[in-house]
């Protein structure tokens, strides 16, 4: 009777351990290597002064998030480094890079080294179509894109990636390309391109398109993309960019 009773036990453990297994990892992680931070959600405080903060179990819906210098480390009066809405989809892990929101002339005792190793000099102040002055995403936050990325399996589920990229998120041309060349089809890249041609801080950099896209029409579609980006941006604020015409 004992060994029935606990066969029957067994059984009725196993499905419930087995979907505890099975539950993907999913939630916000913010990180900052150059100073501590608070973290705040939706007005509340939600951390202590530390470099990462991981915000897991968060149902699916939007959110205000905002992103102070701890009191103890900010020097100016400078505190707030990031404070907007955003829509939390759920879906794996969306990273946040909080170095590239700091100010280029703050300095912390213990700031280490960037890590933006491009070979492309950066541009300072350069202003997209949309208003925004790019800055240029560290090497580790590219990365963490490429990682999220790649496990993808749908259309949707690649553009979702992106629910979190910053407005003033830079991107090189060679960091363009190797976030496009993540999937296998087109229609996958082709998505992928669109979202962040806005973000490209060397556009001319990008005529080159048939290694991208197999079919003509994908290149011609990014193409006049990056045509309208180009033409679009504001000559005043972007003086280092030649004046030529894209043609694909």
């Amino acid at each position: 009777m004992k060994r029935l009773y606990y066969i029957t036990l067994i059984l009725l453990v196993l499905p419930f351990g087995g979907r505890l297994m099975a539950q993907k990892t999913a939630g916000i992680s913010i990180e900052c290597s150059r100073v501590p931070i608070v973290v705040f959600l939706d007005g509340q405080r939600i951390s202590s002064a530390t470099h990462s903060c991981f915000i897991a179990y968060l149902p699916r819906g939007y959110y205000r998030l905002k992103v102070e210098i701890a009191p103890e480390y900010a020097c100016r009066g400078e505190r707030e480094i990031y404070n907007r809405s955003f829509f939390y989809s759920d879906n794996g892990i969306d990273r946040l890079d909080m170095d590239h929101y700091l100010s280029r002339g703050y300095r912390y005792d213990q700031d280490p080294l960037d890590d933006y190793n491009q070979t492309y000099p950066r541009r300072d102040g350069l202003v997209n179509s949309r208003g925004y002055a790019l800055m240029p995403i560290s090497v580790m936050t590219c990365n963490s894109y490429k990682q999220a990325l790649e496990r993808c399996s749908f259309k949707s589920d690649y553009v979702r990636v992106f629910d979190l990229l910053p407005q003033e998120a830079g991107l090189t041309a060679e960091q363009f390309k190797t976030l496009c060349r993540v999937p296998s089809f087109d229609s996958e890249r082709t998505a992928i391109a669109l979202i962040l041609v806005p973000h490209i801080l060397d556009i001319e950099n990008c005529m080159d398109l048939d290694s991208l896209f197999s079919f003509a029409s994908s290149r011609r579609e990014v193409g006049e993309a990056l045509k309208r980006e180009f033409e679009a941006r504001p000559r005043s604020y972007n003086r280092q960019v030649p004046d030529f015409p894209l043609i694909w």
